[in-house]
């Protein structure tokens, strides 16, 4: 997996329409074995590989499968992960995926977005507090998003954006909008 090249690794396979299919084909399964050719929602190299629809132009599909992990391989019984928790790794990615904002590529400031599952979300930083509204765990697909109060239509926010406090507001439905998040790539670093 190569995070930092999403586009590069895309045009390597044949472009967007391949990369697709491909991600659909190894999301048919969610509780793969490490050794399996479908996701292991338990294996830590794994766990960007959802946001990977964002920079293909379905990010109603990377809303989906986050909310099928979230649903299927987390619970809350005492063996309610998909894999070892390895110092919080499990349990950190469950944060991130529940609150809309994934750090998918080492080393750059930035997040790949999804639908968050709450409804109100409030992040104490440094400079100021980044307040995220209108999350849902049954409308799992961003119909429209507003950063600041402007509209917003990317899949991916600099962390200088934010760094400071915000506001991003979420208007979300249990339909796919296969419009929202297919204007703007997200970066991609060769």
């Amino acid at each position: 997996m190569v995070p930092y090249d999403l586009a590069g690794l895309s045009k390597i396979i044949g472009g967007s329409a391949n990369a697709e299919k491909r991600l659909d084909e190894y999301f048919t399964r969610l509780d793969a074995s490490y050794d399996d050719a479908w996701f292991a929602s338990g294996n830590e190299p794994s766990f960007g590989i959802p946001w990977s629809y964002n920079w293909m132009g379905c990010a109603y599909k990377t809303q989906k499968v986050i909310n099928r992990v979230l649903n299927e391989e987390y619970s809350s019984v005492p063996d309610g992960l998909p894999g070892n928790d390895d110092l919080g790794a499990m349990g950190a990615w469950y944060v991130w995926a529940s609150i809309g904002l994934y750090p998918e590529i080492p080393g750059v400031g930035g997040f790949s977005m999804n639908t968050p599952i709450f409804p109100f979300v409030k992040l104490h930083l440094k400079n100021g507090d980044l307040v995220i509204k209108g999350g849902s765990e049954k409308n799992i697909y961003i119909r429209l998003m507003k950063l600041n109060g402007k509209s917003y239509s990317g899949t991916w926010i600099d962390w200088k954006t934010v760094s400071n406090g915000g506001e991003i507001d979420y208007l979300t439905s249990n339909k796919p909008s296969k419009k929202w998040g297919t204007k703007i790539v997200p970066p991609s670093y060769e």
